[in-house]
């Protein structure tokens, strides 16, 4: 059976709940599922969406053999990672504007400035949790690249919430917070609904 994403994420809501219904209340747990559901809907789009702007601009002497798969690849792990972080801060801004009365207007600018440095920093810190249960292995080394990394990110950080405009300070109550996601839901319902017409088209065209 074809693997669902959306149901697998409705399965993990419904296992959390059943095991402590009141996780439900907890603002971490509706963020992290916010997200996910974020990326879920709209990363796909807005990576195509992306990657259709740097074809364009791209120039046609580069685009033949080994220069163009690289310069492929790197453009996809660039739009991957932009529309990543894009969708999961605009699926978390309204629940973020209402319990927390603000937005980051430059969250989205340190993730970005940062994702170089997350996945190494991640995969670093799992391979020298793994080396350390094995006596002996000098792990320093490792540790201290790995340090590099976050001492990056924390700098990313530190760059991005200092300037006094970071912060908005806003409020919106339960219902405008509703509305703002369901104004999302129809968006994206008209977008996919257009690129399944154009891809409908398409087909007939060649069909023809």
């Amino acid at each position: 059976r074809r693997a669902s994403r959306l149901y697998a994420l409705g399965l993990a809501a419904v296992v959390t709940i059943a095991i402590d219904p009141s996780v439900a209340g907890n603002v971490g747990w509706q963020l992290s599922f916010a997200a996910v559901l974020g990326i879920l809907l709209l990363a796909s789009p807005i990576r195509e969406w992306l990657l259709a702007r740097f074809e364009n601009r791209s120039s046609p002497a580069a685009t033949r053999g080994r220069q163009k798969a690289g310069r492929d690849h790197w453009r996809r792990a660039l739009a991957e990672g932009i529309a990543v972080t894009v969708a999961a801060t605009l699926a978390t801004a309204p629940l973020i504007a209402h319990v927390f009365e603000e937005v980051s207007a430059t969250s989205l600018v340190a993730n970005v400035l940062a994702l170089p440095a997350v996945a190494p920093a991640m995969w670093l810190g799992m391979v020298s949790a793994a080396l350390a249960q094995v006596p002996g292995i000098p792990l320093a080394p490792l540790n201290g690249l790995d340090a590099l990394l976050l001492a990056y990110v924390a700098q990313v950080a530190a760059w991005c919430g200092r300037p006094s405009w970071a912060v908005l300070h806003v409020h919106i109550g339960v219902w405008a917070m509703l509305a703002t996601y369901a104004a999302m839901a129809a968006g994206i319902a008209v977008v996919a609904s257009l690129a399944r017409a154009r891809r409908l088209a398409a087909a007939r065209a060649r069909a023809a």
